[in-house]
């Protein structure tokens, strides 16, 4: 018997009952829970909740920024008042004039 006769008598041959799966499969498939199409609600939550911490953190440190910030009056005052003090003026000429005696005191 060569392989042409036997795909000959193969051919032939048929199976006792209908053989037709795929109704059986797929209403199987639809009862699966896990096949259903899954909401990815949870990851917005988590995005906009790190958001929300994100703000929260910067607008209290800009207000801990605003209320701890130290002015320092006097240094502000002294300058001020340097500044409107006329004396003061000559002060910028005297090193220009003679540089040795201003920086070295001699």
């Amino acid at each position: 018997m060569n392989i042409d006769q036997t795909l000959a008598q193969l051919s032939h041959l048929q199976c006792p009952q209908q053989v037709d799966v795929t109704d059986r499969v797929m209403a199987q498939v639809m009862q699966r829970p896990w096949l259903r199409p899954v909401h990815t609600g949870r990851v917005w939550k988590r995005i906009s909740a790190v958001a929300a911490a994100a703000t929260v953190a910067l607008v209290l440190v800009n207000v801990t920024t605003v209320y701890t910030r130290s002015y320092d009056n006097e240094g502000l005052g002294s300058m001020i008042a340097q500044a409107n003090d006329y004396s003061s003026w000559n002060t910028v000429e005297e090193p220009a004039l003679n540089p040795y005696e201003y920086f070295y005191g001699e």
